[in-house]
C-alpha cells in the first residue's frame, strides 16, 4: 500500500511539475514576439524585465518542489542539508523566493543534491550486497536439501 501511495504521489507531481514548465513556457514564448517586436533597448528591456517577473512564480515553485524533493530523499539516507556548509554570503540554506515559495539556494542545492545522490548509490550498493548474501545463502540451504533428497532416494530406491 505505501508503494502505491509513494507512487500516486510522484505522478502528481511530475504532472503538477509539467504543468507548471509548460505554463512558464507559454510566457516566455509570449513574451519573445513582443521582445522582438519592441523598436527601443529601452522597451526591450523593459519586456524582457516583465518576462522574468512573470517567470519568476513557476521558478520559484519548481525550485521548491525540487528542494521539497531532494530533501525527502535525502531524509532516507540520513542527510539534512544543515549538514552542509552555508554558500558564501549567506545566513542561511533556504531562501524565500518573491511569491514566497522557500526553496535551497541554488549553490547549497548543488552540493546538497550531489551528497544525496552518492549517498543513495552506497545505499543501493549496500542493499545490493544484502540481497546477495542471502541469496547465497537460500541457495546453499536449497542445494543441502537436494542433495539430501537425492541421497535418501538413491537409498531407497536401491532396495536390495
Amino acid at each position: 500500500m505505501q508503494l502505491f501511495r509513494e507512487f500516486r504521489r510522484r505522478s502528481a507531481l511530475r504532472r503538477k511539475r509539467r504543468e507548471w514548465e509548460h505554463k512558464r513556457d507559454w510566457i516566455w514564448d509570449a513574451f519573445e514576439k513582443d521582445i522582438k517586436a519592441a523598436k527601443t533597448l529601452d522597451e526591450q528591456q523593459s519586456l524582457e524585465s516583465g518576462r522574468q517577473h512573470e517567470c519568476s512564480e513557476y521558478e520559484d515553485k519548481l525550485r521548491a518542489m525540487e528542494s521539497t524533493e531532494i530533501s525527502r530523499r535525502a531524509q532516507r539516507c540520513h542527510l539534512a542539508v544543515s549538514d552542509f556548509p552555508l554558500p558564501p554570503g549567506e545566513t542561511s540554506h533556504w531562501t524565500m523566493g518573491i511569491w514566497g515559495d522557500w526553496y535551497i539556494h541554488p549553490k547549497a542545492l548543488r552540493e546538497f543534491s550531489k551528497a544525496v545522490e552518492e549517498a543513495e548509490h552506497e545505499r543501493a550498493k549496500r542493499n545490493l550486497e544484502r540481497r546477495d548474501f542471502w541469496l547465497k545463502i537460500f541457495t546453499a540451504i536449497f542445494a543441502a536439501a537436494a542433495a539430501v533428497a537425492s541421497i535418501i532416494n538413491l537409498f531407497m530406491s536401491h532396495k536390495p
